[in-house]
């Protein structure tokens, strides 16, 4: 597993700097924000989850060529000059927790075969461009805490480099790679963010990127929907009959 990961932070460093050149530079979009919320830290926008992960992030890895497996998104934004709210006191230190997930998994792998969640003999190697530390995940391990950064002037932002990494005998599966985390903060009195999910797209559609999201969102499908209401409505007609 070292030389895996050694391996893959050799290509998460050449990766991120071809990349960084080719695009400019990193820019918000595609990036998680957050903020501080009363005693917790809130992050914004993308799928509600009903699940494990209350919230849920769509996003690409790149697929083919040089760059493959490869992305430098979602990145973790809290700036003042995002509105009230952002950003963080200078000194605090935030960090990111990686979660076993409902599935069992740390990294989760959706099948678009047949659209169910199994474990992936490929990794996920995540690090910072050109820096150490960096940490491996797996689908049966490579959880824990790790450091995003410190706010310097009471900004926020910063950058993963996400590499998928095939195992030594088979190429990376196309489908949907996905992680549960948590944001955390060495700030008194200020709590974990909710659990949110990353669905990485790799080699598959729009549509099936949507199923993989809506999948690990936890949402029925619409066939179970309209079995609830039933199911519902079929307990208030009892409860009534009951009450008179």
């Amino acid at each position: 597993m070292l030389w895996k990961c050694l391996f893959g932070f050799a290509c998460l460093a050449t990766l991120s700097i071809s990349t960084a050149l080719a695009q400019g530079g990193h820019d918000h979009d595609g990036d998680i924000a957050f903020k501080y919320d009363g005693s917790q830290i809130s992050v914004l926008d993308g799928e509600a989850g009903f699940e494990d992960g209350k919230v849920v992030y769509e996003r690409e890895l790149i697929f083919g060529g040089f760059d493959d497996g490869y992305s430098s998104f979602p990145g973790f934004i809290s700036e003042l000059e995002m509105g009230p709210g952002f950003g963080i006191p200078v000194g605090d230190t935030i960090s990111i927790e990686f979660m076993q997930s409902r599935f069992g998994y740390f990294l989760n792998y959706w099948d678009p075969s047949d659209g169910m969640v199994k474990s992936t003999a490929s990794s996920m190697v995540l690090g910072f461009e050109n820096e150490l530390p960096f940490t491996s995940l797996t689908s049966n391990g490579g959880g824990g805490t790790f450091e995003l950064g410190e706010s310097q002037d009471g900004d926020f932002h910063k950058h993963f480099d996400y590499l998928l990494s095939p195992d030594s005998f088979s190429p990376n599966a196309v489908g949907a790679y996905a992680i549960l985390a948590r944001l955390k903060t060495d700030a008194t009195g200020i709590g974990n963010s909710d659990p949110f999910y990353i669905v990485f797209g790799y080699g598959i559609t729009e549509e099936q990127h949507g199923a993989a999201v809506q999948h690990f969102a936890g949402v029925p499908e619409p066939g179970s929907i309209g079995l609830l209401a039933c199911a519902a409505v079929a307990g208030l007609v009892r409860f009534r009959r009951k009450a008179v």
